[in-house]
């Protein structure tokens, strides 16, 4: 098997089994500075919504990215917990630019491992993501204290929802052995579903 596959049937099964609940169900949110968040079921997405025209590179995405990081600091901070994403719970941190959403840090723990998710946006449009994985010898829980086995970075580059490319350790994702317009759904949909709970 092409070890893009590898790692992404790897970084998938962290995602959506390792760090998702028993259960499959989101548990009610606890509080965190006097936040409550949950996880959302139907409910409208409307400002996420692109109807700009705007095309941007890769180059760019890199820049403004750069940009955002760089400006922390001038930012107004948010953050929650949800539970529902990962087996330990998911810690939310927004920050805003007035009222314009510019980046969003998801911290998921796992029994298995963390995964550090950094969404990016331009004009409210999710441009970039970045996933670090880290992966423990042994469970969290265990007597001995875990050890760091492999840890993986993923990059997904947007443009109007599109995302137009996609490399794993710094490598590019070869196109016809990854889905990449399915990545693309799950990545803008958790997004969405970030932006509400943050509410």
């Amino acid at each position: 098997m092409n070890k893009f596959m590898k790692v992404s049937s790897l970084i998938l099964f962290v995602f959506s089994l390792s760090f998702c609940s028993c259960n499959g169900s989101p548990k009610n949110n606890h509080k965190k500075e006097g936040t409550v968040s949950e996880k959302p079921a139907n409910e409208s997405v409307e400002q996420y919504q692109d109807t700009t025209e705007t095309v941007i590179t890769e180059e760019e995405i890199t820049r403004l990215s750069n940009v955002i990081d760089e400006s922390l600091n001038n930012y107004t901070k948010k953050d929650t917990v949800v539970f529902g994403y990962s087996s330990e719970g998911t810690e939310l941190i927004a920050y805003y630019d007035d009222a314009e959403i510019k980046k969003i840090v998801a911290k998921h723990a796992g029994e298995y491992g963390n995964l550090i998710e950094e969404d990016y946006f331009e004009k409210g449009k999710l441009i970039f993501v970045v996933f670090k994985t880290t992966y423990y010898d042994k469970p969290i829980f265990d007597k001995d204290i875990p050890k760091t086995d492999s840890v993986t970075t993923e990059y997904f580059y947007f443009n109007k929802e599109e995302l137009i490319n996609w490399k794993q350790n710094e490598v590019e994702a070869n196109r016809e052995e990854n889905n990449y317009l399915e990545k693309a759904k799950i990545l803008t949909k958790s997004v969405r579903e970030y932006l509400i709970s943050l509410k």
